[in-house]
């Protein structure tokens, strides 16, 4: 395996998906970011991005006292 076919390591805590091509793991690794998981893209055995998840807080209001 040549350095340029290193696979591309999309690792969460609960899953590990294999890619090969920067763009693709690095698309996965925003959408997995989304759902609000930490996500590592390892390549060649190193970390090359590191990505936190995104909380969407609730803002406590109850909306059903507003409808009209």
């Amino acid at each position: 395996m040549t350095n340029s076919q290193a696979p591309w390591i999309v690792e969460t805590s609960e899953d590990k998906e294999v890619h090969y091509h920067e763009r693709k793991a690095i698309g996965v690794a925003e959408d997995l970011q989304l759902k609000g998981k930490d996500v590592c893209i390892y390549h060649k055995g190193e970390i090359k991005h590191k990505f936190a998840g995104y909380t969407q807080y609730s803002l406590g209001l109850n909306y059903d006292r507003f409808s009209v």
